[in-house]
């Protein structure tokens, strides 16, 4: 097993033990989406956002992304608005320019090329 899937599995123990701690969980979205995995992204990152709202507006990022990228434009609508609710001093500016991209179907979300269809 390499460093990374020990990493996975240790934070996948941890977000069971308990059930309320996100930071597991955002470990998690945060491995996914630099691993280009929409799905697993999503996941985690929702359930992050869900158990912490407002708490980590990174995570919202991820969330969008990957919601994007799996073709799921209302969700990903959804969550680049909560990411920009839970920033209100615009920290994470690539929020805004998100949620431009879902409203105009632009295909190309911030920091990746129009070719990549990763987060």
């Amino acid at each position: 097993m390499g460093q990374a899937e020990a990493a996975r599995e240790a934070y996948r123990q941890a977000a069971a033990a308990d059930p309320a701690y996100a930071k597991p969980l955002v470990q998690l979205a945060e491995m996914a989406a630099g691993e280009q995995n929409a799905a697993e992204a999503a996941r985690w990152a929702g359930m992050a956002n869900r158990l912490v709202p407002g708490a980590y507006p990174s995570v919202y990022l991820i969330e969008a992304g990957a919601d994007f990228d799996l073709n799921r434009i209302d969700d990903a609508d959804k969550a680049v608005r909560a990411g920009i609710d839970a920033d209100p001093k615009c920290v994470y500016p690539a929020c805004a320019s998100c949620w431009a991209r879902c409203c105009t179907g632009n295909t190309a979300m911030p920091g990746r090329s129009s070719s990549s269809n990763g987060i």
